[in-house]
């Protein structure tokens, strides 16, 4: 018999072993994002806080109780907010509006999750290799003082990187990992081409509320949806997409294990 957090198409296996922390992580959030979803459509919300709790590497805090008073007092306003009156939406009209959004989010948080772990990935490996940080890149005094260890310099640089690159498109990505680790992080010209597809989906939702634009279509001249089209979001597209980034992740984490001589992540 099955779970309340298992459906069919979604993993219930545990993290891999002898897999690097980012992997380890990204692997746990992919499947905490789609039991969330499962927690969701069958109802259990009330449940969702104490099932991740639960479930696997991530951890997470109570909320400090005067949190939500700190958040009031710094927003509190005595005039009247032209946004809090009654829209009057019936159940059936604003279920399709909050299934759109919520699968926006997994998606976002889905692709979110795979560029962390690529962050993640080159500072370990840049951190065992310092010498693959040398460029004509700079970095700034002050953006420098804020660190104390070599360490977090390193993360900072990784993380600016890969959120630079994702900009630029995931050929860039592609480009990055092959030019400076001798890495390669697609194991198929299909895969590539479907988590090309995810980022690009991603960059809309995040910067142009999921509407194809310009920059979409130069970059994906294949995909069919016109411009200034809504991307259209379910939970289908999400489980393919998650099967694609845990498979390209966990590929390309076997390489650098091997390549660089990374110690595995052991979790508590």
């Amino acid at each position: 018999m099955k779970s309340d957090i298992e459906s069919d198409g979604v993993s219930n296996d545990d993290p891999p072993d002898g897999a690097t922390k980012p992997a380890y992580v990204l692997y746990s959030e992919l499947v905490l994002a789609n039991k969330y979803r499962v927690l969701i459509s069958k109802g259990k919300i009330y449940q969702i806080q104490r099932k991740l709790i639960d479930m696997y590497a991530i951890k997470i805090e109570p909320t400090r109780p005067d949190l939500s008073e700190i958040v009031e007092n710094m927003f509190h306003n005595d005039e009247e907010d032209p946004l809090d009156i009654e829209y009057g939406l019936t159940d059936d009209e604003i279920g399709p509006i909050l299934d759109q959004i919520s699968e926006e989010m997994i998606f976002c948080r889905l692709v979110n999750s795979y560029l962390t772990y690529l962050s993640g990935l080159a500072a370990e490996i840049i951190t065992s290799k310092p010498e693959m940080l040398k460029s004509a890149e700079v970095i700034r005094y002050d953006e420098l003082l804020r660190f104390s260890r070599m360490e977090d310099v390193i993360q900072y640089i990784s993380d600016r990187k890969i959120t630079e690159l994702s900009y630029a498109g995931i050929k860039s990505i592609k480009d990055f990992f092959e030019e400076k680790m001798k890495l390669k992080i697609f194991r198929s010209e299909s895969q590539e081409k479907l988590i090309s597809l995810a980022i690009e989906i991603r960059n809309i939702l995040t910067h142009n509320n999921g509407i194809v634009n310009s920059t979409f279509k130069r970059r994906l001249p294949g995909f069919d949806y016109p411009l200034g089209s809504k991307i259209p979001m379910d939970a289908r597209v999400s489980l393919a997409i998650e099967r694609a980034l845990r498979s390209a992740a966990l590929a390309l984490d076997k390489q650098a294990l091997k390549k660089f001589s990374l110690k595995p992540f052991i979790a508590d």
